[in-house]
């Protein structure tokens, strides 16, 4: 069952993998689409301004020719056909500048403005022609860098929430083995204290053969809980039960155990309808001591009131551990499941987790909270199918 559930999240995870790798390759290719579509505005643009600097050039003044030419607003060298440059703007080297260094830089920006766009040739009816040879413009260069940003930032927000997630995580896993700890000692403290009182007497000779049933009781009470916890994170086996005498047997062990809380709780019953189904009766009983225990804890009082019912709705088994306690606040009530959340002094925050984990991952049923109210008291519902 594990191994098939590692599986699955590692599968998930090369998935998510994959997406982000096709994220950013659809970030890339749609910016480089972008880029070329501006390339080919900005040629018609500058074709389109060309042809009315010729126009101008046969129709009016070179001034107002020369004009146009001052019009436009990206990096542009206007050479002869022998190449040189005769005109040039924004490229931060001033018109003035006829330095053979300045000729050079001139020369290796436009072979770099060529390898990305072919010069415009402009012919001139007196039979020579011109070359036009432009760059990009600010903001096709600074579209450039965006696929590098967004997969820059992709990545830091990935990164960012791996490491969050993983914290959290470690935080609950923490709180689980230090919770599974701390269960596993009050678990078996009380039948060892109880067979630790039980040898004392024998010592003294006064307890004659009455001991021996309540020994055998805390040994069997020893061996159940073994066998809860040896089959938590195995292959747990399912057989068919009838439900109403494992919710019975729990609430029987509390009903011995509740007048030394010194507290008046009524533990009653409200069962209906045969129940049957596949379970394991022993993480099944863990379970319904957990939700009794915790309404027990609850009940701030001297006195209070626990009803476990069981009813039967089609297909599905439905058992619901209700007391009339100091209930739960709303901000607080999604919270009850999530490991290491506890309104106990003494509590360690797991009992529910791992209650939810029993009956979701073994029985594949759901554990709820049904209803709370402070003050008031809380419903837990156990929702079972029926498979048989």
């Amino acid at each position: 069952m594990y191994s098939s559930r590692y599986r699955r999240v590692g599968q998930f995870k090369g998935l998510l993998f994959l997406i982000g790798i096709a994220l950013i390759f659809a970030v890339f290719f749609y910016t480089r689409f972008l880029v070329d579509e501006l390339r080919r505005e900005a040629r018609h643009s500058l074709t389109m301004n060309l042809q009315h600097y010729l126009f101008l050039l046969e129709n009016a003044t070179p001034f107002q020719a020369f004009e146009e030419i001052r019009q436009i607003d990206i990096p542009i060298i206007l050479t002869g056909e022998e190449g040189k440059p005769k005109y040039w703007k924004n490229l931060g080297i001033s018109q003035a500048d006829t330095t053979a260094a300045a000729q050079e830089k001139l020369l290796a920006v436009m072979k770099t403005m060529d390898k990305v766009s072919p010069p415009i040739a402009i012919e001139y009816s007196i039979g020579f022609k011109d070359y036009m040879h432009y760059g990009d413009s600010n903001l096709i260069n600074q579209l450039h860098f965006l696929p590098y940003i967004s997969i820059g930032l992709i990545g830091l927000f990935i990164l960012i929430g791996y490491y969050g997630f993983k914290n959290i995580k470690d935080s609950e896993q923490r709180w689980v083995w230090i919770g599974m700890a701390r269960e596993t000692a009050h678990q078996l403290g009380t039948p060892l204290s109880s067979l630790l009182g039980w040898m004392e007497l024998l010592k003294t000779g006064q307890s004659g053969e009455a001991v021996f049933p309540e020994m055998e009781k805390d040994i069997q009470r020893l061996e159940k809980i073994t066998a809860r916890f040896s089959q938590i994170g195995s292959e747990v086996k399912l057989e068919s039960c009838e439900i109403i005498p494992i919710v019975r047997e729990a609430m029987d062990y509390y009903r011995s155990r509740i007048p030394q809380t010194g507290k008046r709780v009524e533990l009653s019953e409200e069962f209906s309808g045969e129940a049957k189904t596949m379970v394991n009766r022993y993480l099944l009983g863990w379970v319904l001591e957990n939700l009794i225990r915790n309404s027990l804890d609850a009940i701030a009082s001297e006195e209070g009131r626990i009803v476990v019912k069981t009813a039967v709705e089609g297909r599905k088994i439905v058992i619901e551990v209700c007391d009339n306690g100091c209930g739960i606040e709303a901000h607080n009530r999604r919270n009850v499941f999530r490991p290491g959340y506890t309104t106990k002094k003494r509590g360690w925050g797991v009992g529910l987790s791992l209650a939810r984990r029993i009956i979701q991952d073994y029985h594949g049923g759901k554990l709820t909270l049904k209803e709370s109210a402070p003050g008031k008291g809380t419903t837990m519902k156990i929702i079972l199918p029926v498979r048989i």
